[in-house]
């Protein structure tokens, strides 16, 4: 049970949770958000490396969220006076938290990244948005090619982030 966070199936089971909560209960279940994010890192195996890829995404997260609300490609109700909303900077934390977990199959697959990535970004979003957690700033087919082309290049981008610079530790020898 102690490295469970690892586990394939867990982790996609626990992210999509997390989505469905930021999502629907944005600021009010942020509480929540943080303590799955705490349990996520005490449960897993490698917790030290865990936490240094879940600080990659929150920069992420404030870069390219950042850049598209602030051009006005994401609106978001009420107006925030953040970067972007706490529970989205959330989601980017927990996204990167199964780069090596439910998504390890990409480490090894930049090109099924690239696909995964123009497919499966859009449709995040676009969920996100018929379930009221944003508003496009721009004409819907516009605002999901744009996140199609950056999800494209992020995906294998942070795949290969996760697997050459964030190293994962070593196992103690008991």
């Amino acid at each position: 049970m102690r490295f469970i966070a690892a586990n394939r199936w867990f982790n996609a089971a626990w992210f999509q949770c997390f989505w469905f909560l930021a999502i629907l209960g944005k600021t009010t279940m942020l509480p929540a958000l943080a303590a799955l994010l705490l349990l996520h890192v005490v449960l897993h195996s490698q917790p030290m490396s865990e936490l240094r890829m879940m600080i990659m995404g929150a920069g992420f997260g404030l870069l390219i969220d950042g850049l598209l609300t602030n051009m006005g490609i994401f609106v978001f109700e009420p107006a925030i006076s953040v970067v972007i909303p706490l529970w989205l900077l959330g989601l980017w934390i927990a996204f990167c938290a199964t780069l090596r977990n439910s998504l390890s199959f990409l480490l090894n697959k930049p090109l099924l990244g690239l696909v995964l990535g123009s497919i499966t970004g859009p449709m995040s979003y676009l969920a996100g948005m018929k379930l009221g957690a944003v508003t496009f700033g721009l004409p819907m087919l516009h605002t999901l090619l744009i996140i199609s082309a950056i999800w494209a290049l992020l995906m294998p981008t942070l795949a290969f982030l996760s697997k050459h610079i964030m190293k994962p530790e070593r196992e103690c020898i008991a």
